[in-house]
């Protein structure tokens, strides 16, 4: 929607012709026109008018029409009951502000009360075919008003959708079950309702709560909520063994889960040790590294990867280093194998070697270049941690390329400017300069990048590894021709 400079006298006479159906510029027959659901996501949910959004108060009848909005510092919802002859308008400071709805919600509910009967849903499917008939609704799925001809779109809210083996589907922590075609209530009381759109080859495509409130389906990522999940199931792994406590290792591990270690038999050759669930539970149950000083109690963790419903992380312990696959099953993050590996001195291999980091590597290798890199990766990166996202597009050559993961491309000065200060919300930005080399007019730089943004989520945290080429101008500064990263 456009906005509106209006007041609120001049809105209360817009209300008051749209409840009348007619004005000096409108017909009683065109006002009708406009309030009348033309469209809906799903037959059971509401839809829109014409400029108009159907009004659901949770008992999928369309009980009137409203329109809200945000721009530039304030929120506002205007909202009509035609057949009440009632209308009001909220407006408030804040862009985003939830003032109006709550506002809106309780004059309703104060004059015009309904009254929604809380019954547990029974799913339309037999328990023995209802899994594979709901299998195909689980997917990722993202706010459509997102931009979709941005290089570097807005973050949008985002969810998953799981299905479980019972026939059921998880999102958002809460559990559904189809009551009709694409049309599926919570357990256990019902309250909650969305649908889903399907095109004209049966592919699942959007997921609505009605109206505005639709998700398009897109390839699976995960969500802040899947690194707070995976998260916590990786500290009840890890605390669990420390603190001696069964009952949290139990939880964070699948019944069917695989530890692994390579080690040396006496006579010095490798085999491979297995741990099941149970014997790594039953370790756990008879006291586990709680023997561990504080002090020695490391838990450095961290994803790596998330992708639908499987995951690998790392996590940095007192002695060794596990390493994690997980896999979401019934709405749950559990972990499914280890590959784990001692330090030096508890293998048996003597004192602790001291690991010398890739990005140490690189600056033995060739530390004048190594510095003129790193002070430029520097410089970029506390432009963006100030939130000054047009000088880091200037770090950029005019002609330079941002190549990104599925053909995402960006070229050019206009482009680059655009696709740096469309970034929203900025928090934090870290390079890492893991190799190097080339010409001194012409290096490249193999590293680590790792960038936060803030949403009302939570923290989005993206870590990628990039190959950047860069070039020298005439100014004698080096600055970044290509960027590819993955």
């Amino acid at each position: 929607a456009s906005s509106v400079n209006s007041t609120a006298l001049d809105m209360a006479r817009f209300m008051i012709a749209q409840l009348a159906g007619q004005s000096a510029i409108m017909s009683e027959k065109m006002t009708r026109e406009m309030q009348r659901e033309q469209i809906t996501m799903h037959p059971r949910l509401v839809g829109w008018g014409l400029g108009w959004q159907q009004l659901d108060r949770g008992d999928e009848k369309r009980h009137g029409v409203q329109h809200g909005g945000d721009v530039a510092g304030f929120s506002s919802l205007v909202t009509l009951l035609p057949s009440r002859n009632f209308g009001i308008f909220v407006a408030g400071h804040r862009e985003g502000s939830n003032l109006r709805f709550t506002v809106t919600n309780s004059v309703l509910g104060r004059f015009f009360p309904v009254t929604i009967v809380a019954q547990a849903p029974v799913s339309m499917h037999p328990a023995n075919v209802a899994a594979q008939r709901v299998a195909k609704y689980a997917g990722h799925y993202r706010a459509n008003i997102v931009c979709h001809s941005c290089a570097n779109p807005r973050q949008m809210f985002s969810l998953d959708v799981v299905a479980n083996s019972d026939g059921s589907i998880s999102t958002n922590g809460a559990r559904f079950v189809e009551v009709s075609p694409g049309f599926f209530r919570s357990l256990p009381d019902g309250r909650g309702y969305f649908g889903f759109r399907e095109d004209s080859l049966g592919r699942v495509t959007h997921l609505t709560m009605g109206s505005w409130q639709v998700m398009e389906r897109v390839p699976m990522v995960g969500t802040p909520y899947d690194t707070a999940a995976i998260r916590s199931t990786i500290l009840d792994y890890v605390d669990g063994w420390y603190e001696g406590d069964a009952a949290r290792m139990e939880r964070a591990v699948h019944p069917d889960l695989a530890k692994r270690i390579w080690a040396l038999d006496p006579q010095r050759r490798s085999r491979m040790d297995n741990q099941t669930a149970m014997t790594l539970v039953q370790g756990t149950r008879r006291g586990g590294g709680r023997g561990t000083p504080n002090e020695r109690r490391r838990r450095d963790i961290e994803i790596l990867e998330i992708f639908g419903n499987a995951a690998s992380a790392r996590a940095r312990m007192s002695d060794w280093i596990d390493m994690f696959h997980l896999a979401r099953t019934d709405g749950q993050w559990r972990i499914v194998n280890v590959l784990w590996e001692l330090d030096a001195a508890e293998r048996g291999d003597g004192p602790t070697r001291p690991r010398v980091p890739a990005s140490a590597a690189a600056k033995t290798a060739n530390p004048d270049l190594w510095r003129e890199l790193q002070a430029v990766n520097d410089s970029m990166t506390a432009a963006f941690n100030k939130g000054d996202l047009l000088a880091v597009a200037r770090f950029y050559t005019d002609d330079g390329i941002v190549d990104g993961p599925r053909g995402e491309r960006v070229a050019g000065r206009a482009a680059l400017d655009k696709y740096w200060t469309g970034i929203q919300n900025p928090k934090s930005w870290k390079l890492e300069v893991l190799g190097l080399g080339g010409h001194p007019d012409f290096p490249y730089q193999i590293g680590r990048s790792t960038l936060v943004t803030s949403s009302p989520n939570g923290d989005r945290t993206s870590v990628v590894e990039f190959l950047v080429l860069w070039r020298r101008e005439q100014d004698g500064s080096l600055r970044i021709a290509v960027d590819y990263y993955r």
